[in-house]
């Protein structure tokens, strides 16, 4: 029997990271505007060579998943990246969250 995703969080946090950055990837590819869909991140080829980056920073998303992924708390993450609003890091979990979901939705359903 397969362990629970969430008895390893390290692993359960990076796959959160990864899809949530493929899933804006993905946007990006369709030319859809991030801002229009209000989600928190925005992305350019002249921003970060293209990473995912929180909108109106030079902070990449998955540097929060990275640390969180640490063990590092989020107010750290805040402290440390001042530009990042809480709102803005709660967006990116809320959104990895719900692309996990979907994911184990559709994995479920095969």
């Amino acid at each position: 029997m397969p362990a629970h995703p969430l008895a390893q969080p390290e692993t359960a946090i990076a796959a959160a990271g990864s899809a949530l950055l493929l899933d804006c990837a993905m946007l990006s590819q369709e030319k859809l505007a991030m801002e229009e869909l209000s989600h928190p991140f925005s992305q350019s080829s002249d921003i970060v060579s293209g990473a995912v980056v929180f909108s109106g920073t030079r902070v990449p998303v998955s540097v929060l998943f990275d640390c969180l992924a640490a063990g590092d708390p989020l107010d750290e993450f805040l402290e440390g990246f001042p530009t990042v609003t809480r709102e803005q890091a709660v967006g990116a979990l809320k959104l990895a969250g719900e692309v996990l979901n979907g994911k184990r939705h559709e994995e479920s359903s095969s």
